[in-house]
């Protein structure tokens, strides 16, 4: 729908330097026209997209999370005492790893057939109906838009449920033992040295969660300085 709106907003403001006021109103009839029905098939295309993509995804996520948990119950015992098999650290696993799926298989996957069809039907319509020179130039322009949004669409994919590990596996850990052996904790008076371990792996995870959230705060706004500087490029050349 973006390259047609394109489309219809210069046709738009062509009808602006109409010299018949009848061939004006006509036109603008139809233009306003369409633009109402090419926004009624975008939201029924993003309907669409989002059931398409989105359900089959969740269906995927709910059926790998059941079998990942149904593994975790078919583990024998000894499986469960070793450290890295905590009760937090496989809640986190199930919460977190499952995820990195819908990530590739639900809207992350509808945005990309999106950007392509958007990308192909906006050369389509500048060979078309615009000038070949600035649709070349549009073209030679073209790695500069790609390596910004590759970057930020990178930085999107690797933040998948990242939201739920705000403080880290190892801390998520110690928290499921304090958790589940809170009586023996408060027996052995071992409430100290917790709270010790868990600052201590916050701060670990502080470390390297601190350059993660500056770069998920750069490179986005590195994406959008190449698109708006595509853009300049073109507004100049045209």
């Amino acid at each position: 729908a973006n390259p047609a709106m394109g489309v219809i907003f210069v046709k738009c403001l062509n009808n602006f330097y109409t010299s018949d006021p009848d061939e004006q109103m006509t036109d603008s009839y139809f233009w306003s026209g369409f633009m109402f029905m090419v926004s009624t098939l975008q939201v029924l295309g993003e309907i669409w997209r989002g059931w398409g993509f989105g359900v089959p995804g969740e269906r995927v996520t709910v059926k790998l999370r059941m079998l990942f948990y149904n593994s975790i119950m078919r583990q024998e015992i000894g499986w469960h005492d070793l450290p890295e098999n905590s009760s937090g650290a496989l809640c986190a696993n199930l919460a977190t790893e499952v995820n990195t799926v819908q990530a590739l298989t639900g809207e992350t996957l509808g945005r990309n057939v999106l950007s392509l069809c958007t990308f192909i039907c906006a050369f389509a319509f500048a060979f078309i109906w615009g000038n070949v020179f600035v649709a070349l130039v549009a073209m030679a322009s073209i790695p500069i838009m790609i390596s910004g949004m590759a970057i930020e669409l990178a930085m999107m994919a690797g933040d998948a449920g990242g939201g739920t590990q705000s403080v880290g596996e190892q801390a998520g850990k110690i928290v499921g033992q304090a958790v589940t052996s809170v009586r023996t904790i408060a027996s052995f008076t071992l409430e100290k040295k917790f709270q010790e371990d868990f600052t201590t792996a916050l701060d670990t995870f502080l470390v390297t969660a601190v350059p993660k959230a500056i770069a998920k705060g750069l490179f986005p706004g590195l994406s959008q300085l190449s698109l708006f500087a595509a853009f300049a490029l073109l507004y100049w050349y045209g």
